[in-house]
């Protein structure tokens, strides 16, 4: 039979009729594939082979098949969805799977659409039970300082990065990419702020915000800056006037700026990501030196944007519908000239998540990509205000997922990659089943205090 409940305790009571196994593999399937992708990013998405398929595409597969399957049989789950995530992503999977049947089937059609068909992940994401709370936070720190130690081994040891093995006779194990490791490291800082002000482990989450910022930083990325601001700002915001920890956690901002800004600050004033942001919003006022290409960067992707958009609008259909999977929009539109000086034609992405669905999927396209992305807001701004006392961490990362996520997208490509857009597409849900049942109400604070 299918079961429904309204409240945590209620889907955490019911027991699918194949056995634990099952149950696990639907409720944490996801979850855990979110947390590789986020411990691993660029390089982990290549496993096992380099080539496709990928270990993110078999994953899933296994997950939907398995739920697909399970219903057959009248057996699993049912999730409650927030209705307006539940039309959002379905009308974003409709229109993408019409896309990728009518376009060309080949691998380049293939990887244009598959960003936006890992949209299948809101349908596959139930609500995890109050008992795995513990469990979850244990899981989440073991992901998030796995790919802060080994951030950090890349940046302090590049010639031992160079020397690992090569997934796709390319890309070698263990590297970084800035703007998406950055985010990530800041999805840490967040957490472990949220953490502070809780008064959980304040000597561990002290460790581990420091520790994030000063990655971040070395990272390099002003996408990676950006979204830990936003990240710190949202742990902040979230975790004001909570009391997990036993503690008392109005003394612990006051303590946290004594240790962490002096430090900080000076980092910051001399890390590259920080003079190549200051660079690129002083040079929109006033012609200031360049830092590292960050203005030469930041005008010939501005310029890029405005030639794509400019291409799309000469063709009515084109901007209504967009030109679907295949094509390279950015040697269509000449507009890769502009960004890397043409002649490379495996960039297919003009490093603005909008603009990008705009081209390929029309104004359509891009009214649903901007509804999913103000839908997540509302959703992580319900959560956090209706339970801000019963916070598990896997809601925290959540509500940092939905807002950090779309701000880095804008400016970068990282809702075109698995590791982006599987954890997007993951937070979606469960913030949106979480704010379907009010599920995070019930729980207690010991639950959280135990998780540490």
């Amino acid at each position: 039979m299918i079961h429904r409940a309204g409240t945590l305790d209620g889907l955490s009571g019911l027991h699918s009729t194949v056995g634990p196994a099952h149950d696990r593999l639907q409720r944490y399937g996801p979850f855990a594939l979110v947390l590789f992708l986020l411990a691993t990013s660029k390089w982990g998405s290549y496993l096992p082979t380099g080539h496709a398929p990928y270990i993110a595409d078999i994953v899933l597969a296994v997950l939907l098949a398995d739920r697909v399957l399970g219903a057959a049989a009248h057996r699993g789950y049912r999730a409650p969805r927030d209705t307006s995530l539940s039309i959002a992503a379905a009308a974003l999977l409709t229109v993408s799977t019409c896309w990728f049947i009518l376009g060309p089937w080949d691998l380049h059609a293939l990887r244009d659409a598959a960003p936006y068909l890992y949209v299948v992940v809101v349908f596959l994401v139930l609500v995890p039970a109050d008992s795995a709370t513990r469990t979850m936070s244990r899981m989440i720190d073991v992901a998030l300082v796995f790919h802060a130690v080994w951030c950090t081994v890349s940046l302090l040891g590049p010639g031992l990065i160079d020397a690992m093995p090569r997934l796709g006779g390319e890309l070698p194990l263990f590297s970084n990419r800035g703007d998406f490791d950055g985010m990530v490291s800041g999805l840490l800082a967040g957490l472990a702020l949220y953490r502070l002000l809780a008064g959980r482990a304040i000597v561990f989450n002290l460790v581990l915000l420091g520790s994030s910022v000063g990655l971040t930083l070395a990272l390099g990325s002003r996408g990676g800056l950006l979204s830990l601001v936003t990240a710190l700002i949202v742990g902040a915001v979230v975790g004001h006037g909570r009391r997990d920890g036993g503690h008392d956690a109005r003394r612990w901002p006051i303590a946290l700026l004594l240790l962490v800004v002096p430090a900080s600050v000076p980092f910051a004033a001399q890390g590259q990501a920080f003079e190549r942001l200051s660079a690129s919003v002083a040079n929109l006022w006033t012609p200031t030196e360049d830092v590292a290409g960050a203005q030469g960067t930041a005008r010939a992707r501005y310029e890029t944007w405005q030639l794509l958009v400019a291409w799309v609008r000469e063709d009515p259909v084109r901007d209504v519908v967009g030109v679907g999977f295949g094509p390279n929009i950015l040697v269509d539109s000449k507009a890769d000239v502009t960004l890397f000086g043409g002649g490379i034609d495996v960039v297919r992405s003009p490093h603005n998540y909008l603009v990008g669905t705009w081209a390929r999927l029309g104004l359509i396209g891009l009214a649903i990509a901007l509804a999913l992305t103000l839908i997540g807001w509302r959703l992580a701004y319900r959560v956090a205000s209706r339970g801000r006392a019963r916070l598990s961490d896997a809601d925290v990362l959540a509500i940092l997922l939905v807002v950090t996520v779309p701000l880095v997208a804008f400016v970068g490509v990282v809702l075109e990659s698995p590791f982006g857009a599987i954890p997007y597409f993951w937070a979606l849900a469960h913030l949106g089943a979480l704010a379907r049942t009010g599920a995070f109400t019930t729980r207690t604070a010991g639950s959280l205090r135990r998780a540490g």
